[in-house]
């Protein structure tokens, strides 16, 4: 499972864990996360208008786009993870 929150970093939890198992610091507030369909990917939508997306394995940056004019409220991925 990963969750976000304000001012909090992106937590990555095992359900058989009681504490967070990794993290990826942001600066700013993450409003909305999805994971990809196969799990590969994790994008998440700020409050600065920016989608950012990582590699769940390994946590690598993938990219920041930012081409929104406001918040980013929520993320879908399609069924070919785009």
């Amino acid at each position: 499972m990963v969750t976000c929150g304000n001012n909090c970093p992106v937590l990555f939890w095992d359900c058989d864990i009681v504490d967070p198992v990794d993290k990826i610091d942001y600066p700013y507030k993450l409003v909305t996360i999805s994971v990809s369909p196969s799990g590969k990917y994790v994008a998440m939508g700020s409050e600065t208008a920016e989608v950012l997306l990582f590699e769940v394995a390994t946590k690598k940056f993938v990219g920041r786009y930012s081409s929104h004019s406001d918040t980013i409220t929520k993320l879908k991925w399609s069924p070919d993870e785009k």
